[in-house]
C-alpha cells in the first residue's frame, strides 16, 4: 500500500534520510517553541493548549514532509541523486587515513608559517616603536 506515492520503489535512501532530517528540524523546532514560547506564556496557556500546539507543529510536518516526498521534481531529484552516488568511487580506509593525515598536516604548516610571519612582524612593529 503506496498511498499515492509517486515512484514508490525507487529512491528509498534518499527518501529515508530526508525524512529523518525533516524529522530532526521539527524535534528541534517544537523544542524551540517548548523552550522559547511556551514556557514564557505558561501562566496563560494551558497544558491542553500546549498539546494543541504541539499536535498542530506535528501534523504539520507530516503533511509538508508528505507532500515534499511526493512532489515529482523533487523525487525525481532524489532518485538521480541516489544513482550519482552509487557511481562514487569512495576511497579505502588507509587511503582515507592518509589524506586526512596530509590535509592536518598542511593546515598545522600553514597556521606555523603564518604564526611565524605573525612573530616576525610583531617584534618589526615593536622595534620602530608603532606597538608597545
Amino acid at each position: 500500500m503506496n498511498l499515492g506515492m509517486y515512484k514508490p520503489g525507487q529512491g528509498y535512501w534518499t527518501r529515508v534520510l530526508t525524512a529523518a532530517g525533516v524529522g530532526a528540524l521539527a524535534v528541534g523546532g517544537a523544542f524551540w517553541i517548548n523552550t522559547h514560547f511556551l514556557t514564557k506564556v505558561s501562566d496563560v496557556v494551558s497544558n491542553q493548549s500546549k498539546g494543541i500546539v504541539w499536535a498542530v507543529v506535528l501534523g504539520s510536518t507530516s503533511i509538508a514532509l508528505w507532500i515534499v516526498l511526493n512532489r515529482p521534481r523533487v523525487v525525481d531529484f532524489m532518485i538521480a541523486t541516489e544513482a550519482e552516488m552509487k557511481k562514487v568511487a569512495w576511497p579505502s580506509r588507509k587511503t582515507l587515513i592518509t589524506m586526512t593525515g596530509v590535509v592536518i598536516g598542511g593546515l598545522l604548516g600553514l597556521a606555523l608559517l603564518v604564526a611565524g610571519i605573525d612573530a616576525v612582524f610583531k617584534g618589526l612593529f615593536t622595534f620602530i616603536h608603532i606597538l608597545d
